[in-house]
């Protein structure tokens, strides 16, 4: 029911009489706003809504959780590191054959089978070997839990202590087999066979006897 003008007075519209008693009409949908809404409403959204900064912290620290947890969660699916130790033990033959190509120097792969670690040494002027000091050439230790079982070289088989495969500039590579394992006891077979650096791997603990001739 629209208020009634007094006597004496303009008759008030009904927009006009809700304004008079401090509420705001809004230009679309007749909702009305009660004094001091506007500022409880601004409190709330200020409490629950994201600036822009805030958003790229929560970016950041999400980026942060997946490299921590992807490598473990990889690990968790794939049965360990073992396939991701192979691959990089492949990589480093490769940038070694490449390398000996290059400088027209002897290196050898050196694995430690007590630290389950390897590295790359590089002959010197003098004819010895020496720790290559690059970033690549650095020690690098296996992931938890993966190992060396052993090694096999034209030195034999290696159980413990160290073992290396040689590579030469023209190309030819020592015939190594090496067996890696991880905590759940699965083996991959790594055969670096004696031409150009190439590398096979095998499921599995594979004898030498079984495995294809150069």
């Amino acid at each position: 029911m629209e208020p009634k003008a007094g006597k004496g007075m303009m008759p008030i519209s009904r927009a006009g009489h809700w304004r008079s008693k401090g509420y705001r009409l809004q230009a679309t949908g007749y909702r009305l706003q009660a004094p001091g809404y506007k500022e409880a409403c601004g409190l709330r959204l200020g409490a629950c809504g994201f600036t822009l900064i805030e958003l790229i912290i929560v970016l950041i620290v999400l980026s942060a959780v997946l490299v921590i947890a992807f490598p473990r969660m990889e690990a968790f699916l794939s049965g360990g590191y073992l396939k991701s130790t192979s691959r990089r033990l492949i990589g480093t033959i490769r940038y070694l054959h490449d390398r000996s190509a290059t400088t027209g120097k002897r290196l050898r792969l050196c694995y430690n089978l007590d630290e389950n670690e390897y590295w790359i040494e590089e002959e010197n002027e003098e004819g010895e070997f020496e720790e290559l000091k690059t970033v690549l050439g650095r020690r690098e230790a296996l992931p938890e839990g993966i190992k060396f079982l052993d090694v096999v070289t034209p030195e034999g088989k290696i159980n413990n202590g160290q073992a290396f495969t040689l590579f030469f500039p023209k190309g030819y590579v020592t015939k190594s087999i090496i067996h890696l394992q991880n905590e759940k006891e699965e083996v991959q077979t790594l055969l670096v066979k004696g031409t150009m650096g190439q590398v096979m791997v095998y499921e599995g603990y594979v004898e030498e006897e079984r495995l294809h001739p150069d």
